[in-house]
């Protein structure tokens, strides 16, 4: 049986700003040949960017939110997750092209950008299909700043479900899945990148870094949920 896997990830620091979203979507961060990463550098150029790179930095995000909260909102605490990061991937298809894959991957995001930035007004801070992995996948980042409200709305999206796996796993298959004989697979909600940092094998940044990358990247698919 085929299926689809999302994986969520928060952003909630500016570390985790510039490795996920500029350093690793945007590939600005240099890799090496490195069997542990599942990254060729030499099939980089072939990632398809679907929404540049917004902002750089954290801080321009949060400039950006200062200039354009409205009337009587507030600027979000310093520690508090900003943005969040989600990879859609499948199972390996038999008989599926690369074409195949894109057109799949390119539904995905089209359905997340009418989930979050087309109905909540959130920022599309990038999106990229990254075909320099093992397979095509969707990397895509999305802010917590609203646009539409002019104010930082994660509690309300908690409330309302709207970044609810199972519910966005659900609300997938139906709009997404179904539309390729994918099935929900197994989605995960990943600890953001600051906490992921403890596997301490090492104390270089660079090494924990690596670790992250690591984990992040190697999958373990089920068909089951």
């Amino acid at each position: 049986m085929n299926y689809f896997v999302i994986d969520f990830k928060e952003i909630d620091s500016a570390e985790a700003y510039k490795n996920i979203i500029v350093g690793h979507n945007f590939r600005e961060r240099k890799y090496k040949q490195n069997p542990h990463l599942n990254i060729d550098p030499t099939k980089t150029e072939k990632n398809l960017i679907l929404t540049p790179l917004l902002f750089r930095n954290e801080k321009e995000l949060m400039e950006y939110a200062k200039k354009n909260l409205s009337k009587g909102k507030r600027q979000i605490r310093k520690n508090a997750a900003k943005a969040f990061s989600i990879v859609v991937d499948c199972s390996v298809i038999e008989g599926w092209s690369e074409e195949d894959y894109i057109k799949y991957l390119e539904a995905a995001n089209d359905f997340l950008t009418k989930r979050f930035m087309e109905e909540w007004g959130l920022l599309n801070l990038g999106a990229t299909i990254h075909m320099d992995e093992k397979k095509p996948h969707l990397h895509i980042a999305f802010s917590y700043f609203s646009e539409k409200e002019g104010a930082w709305i994660q509690k309300k999206l908690k409330q309302k479900n709207v970044t609810d796996l199972n519910k966005l796993l659900n609300d997938f298959e139906k709009e997404v899945g179904k539309k390729f004989n994918l099935t929900r697979g197994k989605g995960e909600i990943n600890k953001p990148l600051k906490k992921s940092l403890n596997y301490t094998y090492s104390s270089s940044r660079t090494a924990r870094y690596l670790k992250w990358e690591y984990i992040s990247l190697n999958y373990t698919y089920s068909s089951s949920q």
